[in-house]
């Protein structure tokens, strides 16, 4: 194949996201992508910022497929969220907020009360792992960590929450020579759910 046979960006230009594109999934998934932001935070002020902090990123993206706008936009708020709470070297940890009950019902507020409540680094890597369903590897090197510490930090976290409310139960379980965590939570009306 020669050189000038060979596609040029600018030929995919129709196939790339959109500031327009990036604006609709932010306003779209306001809602869910603060209550993310208020998650790996646990705190309204620093939620704030990362929220606005991953639309500047996501609207100034330019090489990102139409159609992975919303991973895209989940990415940029836990990469910013990542820069501004775990590798702040002295940081102060910040005084942890409640979910506004009234901005809108969420699933389950005991799970949130918990997360929140869990020291950093196992907010994040619970929040990437089980809730965003990131791999060990890639929560690992988002995190500047090894894998197996993040996996450590996964199981800590799943054994806090379970600590910190009656609702949740964690099971761990043997499955292909390594221990999965599975959370559980407590619906009244129906028993377990996992999360």
């Amino acid at each position: 194949m020669s050189s000038t046979s060979r596609p040029h960006v600018r030929d995919f230009g129709n196939d790339y996201a959109t500031c327009a594109d990036f604006c609709e999934v932010f306003r779209r998934n306001t809602t869910q992508l603060y209550l993310l932001a208020l998650l790996l935070t646990a705190n309204h002020q620093e939620a704030q910022e990362c929220f606005v902090g991953a639309m500047d990123k996501a609207f100034a993206e330019r090489n990102v497929f139409r159609g992975w706008e919303e991973s895209w936009s989940k990415r940029c708020l836990i990469q910013h969220a990542i820069g501004a709470i775990i590798f702040q070297p002295g940081r102060r940890e910040t005084q942890r907020d409640v979910w506004l009950q009234d901005a809108c019902e969420i699933r389950f507020p005991a799970l949130l009360d918990g997360v929140t409540q869990l020291k950093p680094a196992e907010r994040f890597v619970f929040v990437m792992t089980v809730l965003e369903g990131y791999s060990l590897k890639e929560t690992a090197l988002l995190l500047d960590r090894t894998p197996e510490s993040v996996h450590n930090l996964r199981i800590e976290a799943l054994q806090r929450l379970a600590e910190l409310n009656q609702e949740m139960s964690v099971t761990v379980h043997p499955q292909e020579s390594r221990l999965t965590p599975i959370l559980s939570i407590r619906n009244p009306a129906s028993g377990f759910q996992d999360a």
